[in-house]
C-alpha cells in the first residue's frame, strides 16, 4: 500500500529528513493507521504533489487509491507531519495530477492539471486557484480525449508548458498563457 509523504531539507540540501506519511494517524473505518503497518488498499495514497502556501504552510495533493477525488493534507512544519487529510472536490479517475504555483500580476496563482473525469483518464483539465487550492473557480478543458500523467512548468516567455500522456501513451506538449486560462475572470483583490 502506497503512503506518500515528503523528504525535505532545512539547510539547502546539505542534509535530508524523511517526513511522516499523510496516512499516519488517519482513521480508516474505526482504526487509526500508520504507513509502516497499513495493508488495507483503501488507504492507498500515492503520486503526491506538494506546494507551499503563503506563510510557509505546505499542502500535499495525493492520488486517492480508493475514491473519485484526490486527497489533500496540510503541514505546518515543512512536511515533517500532516493534518487535515480530506477529499477534494476535484473529479479524478485515480491518476497522478500536478500542482504549480506561479506569480501572476503580483498575486499567487495555483494551477492544477488532471483528467477531470471520475471514471476514465480523459478530459484533461487545468484549474486555477487564488487561495492555495481551497477553491477552484477557474476550469479549462485542454484535451477532451485521453489524458493521464501530467506536469506543468512556467516557461521563460511567461506561458505555461503542460506535458502529459495522451492517446496510445504518446507524450504530448502544449503551451497556454495565464490570460487564456483566466479569460473573463476578475482577479481577487
Amino acid at each position: 500500500v502506497a503512503s506518500s509523504g515528503v523528504i525535505y531539507s532545512d539547510d539547502h540540501g546539505a542534509t535530508w529528513h524523511m517526513g511522516a506519511s499523510a496516512n499516519d494517524g488517519r482513521i480508516l473505518g474505526d482504526t487509526p493507521i500508520r504507513a509502516e503497518t497499513v495493508t488495507d488498499p483503501k488507504a492507498n495514497l500515492g503520486e503526491c504533489q506538494v506546494t507551499e502556501l503563503p506563510g510557509g504552510q505546505v499542502r500535499i495533493f495525493l492520488r486517492n487509491g480508493y475514491g473519485k477525488h484526490p486527497l489533500t493534507a496540510l503541514s505546518d512544519d515543512g512536511g515533517a507531519t500532516w493534518q487535515d487529510l480530506k477529499e477534494t472536490v476535484l473529479p479524478d479517475p485515480q491518476c497522478q495530477s500536478h500542482i504549480l504555483r506561479i506569480q501572476y500580476r503580483g498575486k499567487d496563482l495555483w494551477l492544477f492539471s488532471n483528467p477531470a473525469n471520475p471514471g476514465s483518464r480523459v478530459q484533461g483539465t487545468v484549474r486555477a486557484s487564488f487561495d492555495g487550492g481551497e477553491t477552484w473557480p477557474v476550469s479549462r478543458l485542454v484535451e477532451p480525449g485521453e489524458f493521464a500523467y501530467s506536469c506543468m512548468s512556467l516557461l521563460p516567455d511567461g506561458k505555461i508548458g503542460l506535458l502529459y500522456e495522451g492517446r496510445n501513451i504518446d507524450i504530448r506538449f502544449l503551451k497556454f498563457s495565464p490570460e487564456w486560462l483566466l479569460e473573463g475572470m476578475d482577479l481577487p483583490e
